[in-house]
């Protein structure tokens, strides 16, 4: 079985309404009016355990807005709104960008610019900095839906933070198969979901390359219904 076969990217279902009390129900974060005078009307939340991230979502223009104590973010252009259990992926597409939002339940944001890739990819760091250090050309986001072949691998890293590690295979073709992980808070939120062998899921994330094959880095893993049964052919 090889790793490095053609990724099947899926589309994110675009949610045609941005509804703020679903919206609020996934981020566990009451909605509060907010205004502005570019988009109008609004919905703020206050997410995580401290309320110190601000989400306010425009539904009218379909535009966004996080803050943190560190940074300030605003997607202007339309965005398409993706929601797991616990967390809301927003997107938006140039001709020549494609750029995620990631915001979770627990406050945390990740920001994923991504620009047209060569081929083949370039090598990347081989660890999970890639998310954080600036260097987002070497990832692409994509949505996988398959079923977990094996129990959930947990470790700790090395600096003590937790990891989990699993292969998926794809619901639709289960001769093609993919190596899943995450680290810290997004593997904390998955390990606690408790999966199991044959288990159906998808899979948001991106596409790490490593010298003995492409993996998944999951920022979010939600078990779905129905999918194959996760045991080889």
């Amino acid at each position: 079985m090889s790793e490095r076969l053609p990724y099947r990217v899926e589309e994110p279902r675009t949610v045609e309404s941005w509804d703020p009390f679903l919206i609020g129900d996934v981020l566990d974060a009451r909605a509060e009016h907010t205004a502005d005078l570019l988009f109008g009307d609004g919905a703020r939340y206050r997410v995580g355990p401290e309320a110190t991230t601000h989400l306010s979502v425009f539904p009218k223009h379909n535009a966004v807005m996080v803050t943190t104590p560190e940074v300030a973010i605003t997607m202007r252009r339309p965005s398409t709104l993706t929601m797991l259990d616990d967390t809301a992926f927003f997107d938006t597409c140039t001709e020549t960008s494609h750029t995620t939002v990631v915001v979770g339940r627990d406050g945390t944001v990740n920001v994923i610019a991504t620009q047209p890739l060569p081929e083949p990819l370039t090598e990347p760091e081989a660890t999970d900095e890639l998310l954080s250090n600036g260097n987002q050309q070497e990832a692409r986001r994509l949505v996988l839906v398959g079923s977990v072949i094996h129990e959930p691998h947990i470790t700790e890293t090395h600096d003590g933070e937790p990891e989990i590690r699993f292969p998926i295979a794809t619901a639709t073709d289960e001769s093609e198969y993919y190596n899943v992980y995450s680290t810290k808070k997004h593997a904390t939120r998955i390990i606690d979901k408790d999966l199991q062998r044959g288990d159906p899921v998808k899979v948001i994330g991106v596409r790490h390359e490593f010298p003995d094959g492409d993996r998944i880095y999951a920022y979010g893993v939600k078990k779905t219904v129905g999918g194959g049964d996760g045991q080889r052919p």
